[in-house]
């Protein structure tokens, strides 16, 4: 798990209610340094004012020994750096140095001259009042502080607009210090509303700049809040005494996060274009599982976010990147347009609010949101993945790019790192496109086609916004772009270097530049999402037999830690719309090196149809999935691999997804095309052993074949490849549980058991491609007991923060009049 960065501070509560309701706190006057402002001690004064004014000069040794200077001690010591770095270990020691950095905030905030002022320039215009106030020490505290580093910590790197105007305003009055950033270098990258500037122009910034160090300080808090769920769960899982999920009502704790949500309220009612502060509100909003703080918080986050990222890919759509001429060429480079990073950077930032909020409308579901059933919050959190995939694409220019690298990076070798498999497969999908397309009435066709094809029809030319003729020359176009790379792929590989790994399934190869131009347009875009992938009507079940009913009560009667080999899961209706969404949808972006690829959910394979097969596989086997979260969905398509290469080729066949384990509590796996495309009916399920082995968390997918590209002479791609083994490659095939493959089967079992795939050898053709999906729930090694506990606890803390809610909302509209 990854280490928990430390990024609150936490201060004395009767200071931390005074920030929170904006009542100043007068420090003693013999706490307030009367000479040199604070932010600019030495060491030396710091280890001083230890030993005379806080009484703890046993500290004095370490603070010397790790540099910690003053604006180290107003702004970067937290309780628990205190104790596990500082080696501050007896509570009441820390309590009294965070109470004493404290009392130096106060003192620096209610005097002026304890800052480092501007060097500013006199010629600005209204210099005066734009800089009333204002000083370094403020500056950081206020926009550089912990909660701003939480919210890059938790979504990345982002776009402010208040702090994009604060930064505009100084620029334009001539001040220009070292420690502002540069505001020509990012003017293009931000809108700033008039309304935002007349604001800090009414206030001043000095002001704004308080106000908001009010809503930063009540962030100072004991309850670590700076963390997506998905990490929360985990922390929780390992350790749920130190890292519980929710606050306890009644506690200190919960009393101060009251008060940082009370001030958060108070500031955003002032600057609602405050990108962060809406994030804070979440952060504290989840603590207290006051679910509907959360969602509304989420909401206007992603608003901003899209809205800043239209304007970031507007500005700066695109960048150049070397990328290798291939063969015949040499060693040759030439300069290819693809999306530009601050793009990606703001697609990022927006992916990952979306997939967090996905999170939260499921945990929310679980823990405390009553009104909400475990269908309508997975058919939310699907929509919400799916919202985002469309609005991330709809950042570039339909059809004409230029288009992200495929694994998101900005040099050579990896734009170009694709497989034979997947280009082949895209090639294969576009075409049937075509094909469905010509064969309806929508484009004239005379013979009559099904619902689902007509459907089909219809969505591809109201995305592509043409007439039939047009839309399948557009397809035709992609077509032969694919094909193109293929053969060109092809033509490019070298012979493989003495150092590869002998008889390894491998189908990567390096595209030359001419190729990977023809494809950008294309490769890791939305061109289509089939309409198949609708949920059932409300009246139906997407299983067979609905939750509740015999065929799923034989399965709750078993042990959980079974494997579990169910038949003829889905329904007839769903299963065909599971297969033609898959069939038809072009979101299989994640193309492996091991003959297949993949659709995540986070990536566009989230169809309605998804959500609803899984909440109601969860209430037909409650034993089984007890409440876990989901965390992941995916769908694998693989090779159609019927023709079998020589062992020392780079088209050995795909074997599948070799030995692993996935994090999670429930795997899910489900396989959608019928037996009937088998050519070894021995083969083609999977392999799985049921033990839980004793290794480390990490190791479980640690296994791996590591590749290395270089060129020739000639400018060929020659692949040097790797075996990593690991302990786990020494389990034996006959140890392993064998599942048969079989349509509409699915295998349930505990994720910490190690699986594979049994050989997926499958007849050629589009339609006979091996498909699985996949379902992942909870955590590894998570108890159903564990997550009771942390149900119960959010339960508790959103009955709390409802009975809350309601009574502010009361006296609210009374101080109204209303």
């Amino acid at each position: 798990m990854p280490r928990r960065r430390r990024v609150c501070m936490q201060a004395p509560l009767p200071i931390l209610l005074a920030v929170a309701l904006f009542v100043p706190v007068a420090p003693a006057a013999e706490v307030c340094p009367a000479s040199q402002a604070v932010v600019q001690w030495k060491t030396e004064q710091v280890v001083q004012w230890l030993s005379d004014t806080v009484k703890l000069p046993q500290y004095s040794e370490v603070f010397a020994s790790q540099e910690i200077d003053g604006l180290t001690l107003l702004y970067g010591l937290t309780d628990n750096e205190l104790q596990s770095e500082l080696g501050v270990k007896p509570h009441g020691h820390r309590k009294n140095m965070l109470r004493a950095i404290a009392q130096l905030q106060l003192c620096t905030r209610g005097h002026g001259s304890a800052g480092v002022p501007l060097a500013a320039s006199s010629s600005g215009p209204n210099l005066q009042e734009t800089s009333a106030g204002l000083n370094q020490q403020l500056y950081v505290a206020a926009l550089e502080d912990a909660p701003d580093r939480g919210t890059v910590q938790l979504y990345g790197e982002h776009m402010n607009e208040l702090k994009a105007a604060i930064m505009k305003e100084l620029h334009e009055a001539g001040w220009d210090p070292k420690w502002i950033p540069n505001w020509p270098e990012v003017a293009d990258l931000v809108h700033v509303s008039e309304e935002t500037l007349d604001k800090i122009r009414s206030l001043g910034i000095g002001q704004v700049l308080q106000q908001r160090l009010q809503a930063v300080n009540s962030l100072r808090l004991k309850h670590n809040v700076w963390h997506k769920v998905s990490s929360i769960e985990r922390a929780g899982v390992k350790d749920p005494q130190a890292h519980p999920m929710y606050a306890t009502p009644g506690t200190q704790e919960w009393q101060e996060l009251v008060s940082a949500a009370e001030a958060i309220r108070a500031y955003l009612l002032t600057f609602p274009k405050d990108i962060d502060a809406h994030v804070w509100a979440r952060c504290v909003a989840f603590a207290l599982a006051d679910w509907p703080q959360v969602n509304s918080s989420l909401a206007a986050v992603y608003s901003m976010a899209h809205a800043s990222a239209r304007h970031v890919c507007s500005a700066r759509p695109s960048q150049l990147s070397e990328q290798p001429l291939g063969p015949p060429h040499g060693h040759r480079m030439t300069k290819l347009p693809i999306g530009s990073e601050d793009c990606e950077l703001a697609s990022i930032f927006l992916l990952n609010i979306a997939h967090d909020w996905a999170d939260t409308i499921l945990l929310s579901h679980r823990d405390g949101a009553s009104n909400v059933s475990l269908m309508e919050a997975a058919l939310q959190a699907f929509e919400i993945r799916t919202r985002v995939y469309v609005d991330v694409d709809a950042l570039q220019q339909f059809l004409v790019g230029p288009g992200f690298p495929p694994f998101g990076t900005f040099s050579f070798p990896n734009i170009s790192h694709s497989s034979r498999c997947g280009l082949q497969h895209h090639q294969q999908q576009v075409e049937h496109l075509i094909e469905i397309l010509q064969a309806t009435s929508t484009c004239g066709s005379k013979q009559p086609a099904s619902s689902r094809d007509e459907a089909t029809a219809v969505q591809i030319l109201t995305r592509f916004s043409g007439t039939c003729t047009e839309v399948v020359a557009q397809l035709r176009q992609a077509a032969d772009a694919y094909g193109f790379a293929v053969r060109r792929g092809e033509e490019s590989l070298g012979p493989r270097s003495d150092s590869a790994t002998p008889g390894l399934q491998h189908d990567e190869f390096m595209l030359p530049a001419d190729a990977t131009q023809r494809i950008l347009p294309y490769l890791n875009r939305h061109l289509h999402l089939d309409p198949a992938g609708a949920a059932i009507s409300a009246e139906k079940s997407a299983l067979s037999s609905p939750p509740g009913s015999e065929k799923w009560k034989q399965y709750e009667k078993l042990d959980p830690d079974e494997v579990f080999v169910i038949d003829g899961v889905f329904s007839p209706e769903a299963l065909d719309g599971f297969l033609k969404f898959t069939e038809r949808s072009t979101v299989f972006h994640g193309l492996k090196s091991g003959g297949y690829m993949c659709g995540y959910w986070h990536t566009g394979y989230a169809p309605p149809l998804f959500a609803q097969a899984y909440a109601e596989l969860a209430a037909a086997l409650p034993r089984v999935f007890c409440n876990h979260r989901l965390t992941q969905a995916w769908a694998y398509k693989y090779d159609d691999n019927e023709d079998h290469a020589p062992e020392d080729s780079w088209k050995t066949p795909s074997a599948g997804i070799g030995i692993h384990a996935d994090e999670a509590s429930v795997n899910v796996n489900c396989w959608l095309v019928p037996e009937s495309s088998l050519t070894d009916a021995e083969k083609g399920g999977m392999l799985v052993w049921p033990t839980r082995p004793n290794v480390s968390e990490g190791g479980y997918n640690s296994g791996r074949h590591k590749t290395r590209w270089g060129q020739n002479e000639s400018g060929h791609f020659i692949l040097s490849t790797f075996l990593n083994t690991d302990t786990y490659y020494d389990l034996e095939e006959t140890q392993a549980q064998r599942i048969p493959y079989k349509g509409n089967r699915c295998v349930i079992f505990d994720s910490a058991y190690y699986h594979a795939t049994n050989k997926a050898t499958f007849k050629k053709g589009f339609k006979n491609r091996r498909i699985n999906l996949t379902f992942l729930a909870g955590i590894m090694h998570d108890t159903c007991e564990a997550v009771q506990s942390r149900s119960s606890a959010g339960k508790r803390a959103a009955a709390v923060s409802r009975i809350v809610g309601v009574a502010a909302s009361v006296l609210e509209r009374e101080s109204r009049g209303l």
